[in-house]
């Protein structure tokens, strides 16, 4: 499922958009502009079975926060807490939808609102990546299902830990409370990251050739 597009999120920024116009046009040039980047972002990824660096998906996830925050202004908190080499290469489209599914299934069913942390730790073999709220949390069935893809938000968590498996053979992993929110952790192994770099060069360098 393409991201920021689920239940028309992407007119819920528009509506956003427009009702500030009159009020503040200068915030509104700057909403427009970060849409037009989260949209061109998402667009550029059209083999997901290609990597693509960390930084060009925290630009997405950046993208996508801001302007849920324009909407949601004091009921969306976020922490960044990245700790790794931003050129590392990561599966595209895995951090945002969690991101997402955090915010729209986490946090903004509470009346006040809560916070999301993403955190990208650099170990000696992998990456270690986790998206935690505070929101609603869930229960074991409810987890067994979002697992499995049977709940709402779960058909985009499945696909993605279907693509970890057949890049790296991990999966995601979800620890969830409904007193205390949400944790959802992936790994990505940095020699499939090595072994992923060069198959790009090779690939450029035959193109260059084939000029």
């Amino acid at each position: 499922m393409p991201p920021f597009q689920a239940d028309g999120s992407k007119y819920n920024a528009l509506n956003t958009m427009i009702a500030l116009l009159p009020i503040d046009p200068e915030k509104t040039a700057e909403l427009l502009h970060e849409l037009s980047r989260y949209l061109r972002g998402s667009f550029d990824f059209r083999n997901r079975d290609q990597l693509t660096v960390l930084r060009q998906e925290m630009a997405l996830v950046t993208s996508y926060l801001n302007l849920e925050k324009a909407r949601f202004e004091d009921r969306l908190q976020v922490d960044y807490d990245i700790q790794a080499d931003m050129n590392r290469l990561v599966p595209p489209l895995t951090i945002q939808p969690i991101v997402e599914n955090a915010v729209r299934h986490g946090i903004m069913p509470k009346e006040e609102g809560g916070r999301v942390r993403i955190s990208v730790q650099e170990q000696e073999e992998r990456l270690e990546i986790a998206v935690e709220d505070n929101g609603t949390g869930m229960t074991p069935e409810r987890m067994e299902a979002v697992r499995e893809g049977r709940a709402g938000n779960g058909v985009g968590l499945k696909n993605i830990n279907a693509r970890l498996l057949t890049l790296f053979g991990t999966e995601l992993m979800i620890d969830s409370d409904p007193e205390r929110g949400t944790v959802v952790r992936f790994h990505v192994p940095k020699q499939k990251q090595r072994d992923s770099r060069m198959t790009q060069e090779e690939d450029r360098h035959e193109s260059d050739i084939g000029r």
